[in-house]
């Protein structure tokens, strides 16, 4: 639950959008999102306001992980 509050508090930066959902957040405080609207899964790195593409489903995201 923690997680999710402390993802909520990003949801004013400009790198956050509405359709975003957090799924897993790493060691530095980064979140992998999954973006509502186009279904796609992004890494979002919190301290540069930067995001990166990893896949385009969350199927194709999972099939990364083995």
């Amino acid at each position: 639950m923690e997680n999710i509050i402390e993802f909520n508090e990003l949801e004013d930066s400009e790198g956050i959008r509405d359709s975003f959902v957090a799924i897993a957040m790493d060691s530095f405080g980064n979140f992998i999102v999954f973006d509502r609207v186009d279904s796609k899964i992004m890494f979002y790195e919190h301290e540069e306001d930067v995001k990166f593409y990893l896949a385009n489903s969350f199927t194709e995201f999972l099939k990364l992980l083995y």
